[in-house]
């Protein structure tokens, strides 16, 4: 068997060939025109639409409230996502919104534990920033008006400064409007202390997008993992309501010892897991009688979203072809 060393350390080529195709899909994620070609392609379409399944609510509305139930049923809340990024044109994003006025009526009308998450680029902030901020006011004064949150998902590094821009002005007249850290992001040590200064829970992730090592700690290191337990850290002794996500056993296990050693309240902190990954950890979490969360999307737009979710775990490529061929 043939033995490389890399920044991995010494491998064999069995072990850096799931690797290589992680770093190779997520950059694939990003190429629009392959995303389209295989929206376009029903076969294509088709098949790899059998991986994507394990990850999505569903491709309807209907289907998404079914899995959102189960969810609930199973004592986890929920926050859903209706699937798309980077709208081109005013009138895209218009209507992409209305997908979400419409997630938030069904919310109420199913009577869910369950809010609302989203990225500003779908809605319009690549459009025009005020478009974005204002398709995302309309969503948060609905949810509002039936007490739920808004939580606004992070994206590319290219586009933090624009999103927090964007959640400071929403924070002028929301306070159920959430924002998303990645904790892989090297600023993010200065970015929660601004954003504990404003309203709205703040979700914690490491962050899944292809980033340089000039902005960002590798995916794999003691850095990022240092990182994430100190925003978890820093973020429950606040007492400001946060969701920690997660999938990472041991960085579950630091947090619920760290939250028992200083007997810290459950009412400011949740847990979240993305639907497919990890229900054994929000099932232990559950029995130890901590707060969870499950993130779920919906829709068709799915490409990207099912990509880095694949790309953060290269063990998950084996079981999509599974899926695929089973």
């Amino acid at each position: 068997m043939v033995t490389q060393t890399s920044v991995f350390g010494a491998q064999s080529t069995s072990e850096k060939l799931p690797l290589l195709a992680a770093d190779a899909l997520r950059k694939i994620a990003r190429d629009e025109g392959l995303k389209a070609q295989i929206e376009n392609d029903p076969v294509l379409f088709g098949i790899l639409k059998r991986a994507a399944d394990r990850y999505i609510g569903g491709s309807t509305l209907a289907q998404c409230i079914q899995t959102i139930q189960n969810v609930n049923a199973l004592g986890h809340a929920a926050t859903a996502d209706y699937m798309g990024e980077s709208t081109r044109n005013e009138a895209k994003a218009v209507a992409e919104t209305e997908k979400f006025l419409e997630l938030n009526t069904a919310i109420q009308a199913h009577d869910l534990n369950c809010t609302i998450s989203l990225d500003l680029s779908h809605i319009g902030l690549a459009v025009d920033p005020a478009l974005g901020i204002a398709n995302a006011a309309k969503i948060a004064l609905a949810a509002r008006a039936i007490g739920r949150e808004v939580i606004i998902s992070m994206e590319g590094s290219e586009r933090t400064d624009a999103i927090l821009a964007a959640h400071a002005e929403l924070c002028r007249e929301f306070d159920n409007v959430g924002i998303t850290l990645q904790a892989r992001l090297l600023r993010t040590a200065a970015d929660i202390q601004s954003v504990l200064q404003r309203p709205g829970k703040i979700r914690l992730v490491k962050g899944a997008y292809d980033e340089p090592e000039s902005l960002a700690h590798p995916r794999v290191s003691d850095g990022l993992t240092t990182a994430f337990r100190e925003y978890t850290q820093t973020l429950l002794a606040s007492e400001h309501e946060c969701s920690i996500g997660t999938h990472d056993s041991q960085q579950l296990e630091w947090a619920h010892a760290f939250i028992q050693s200083q007997d810290l309240s459950t009412k400011h902190f949740e847990f979240e897991t993305l639907l497919g990954l990890g229900p054994e950890q929000s099932a232990r979490m559950r029995e130890l009688g901590l707060p969870t969360r499950q993130y779920i999307v919906y829709g068709s737009e799915w490409f990207l979203y099912v990509c880095h979710r694949i790309a953060e775990d290269p063990p998950r490529l084996f079981q999509a072809l599974a899926d695929v061929i089973g």
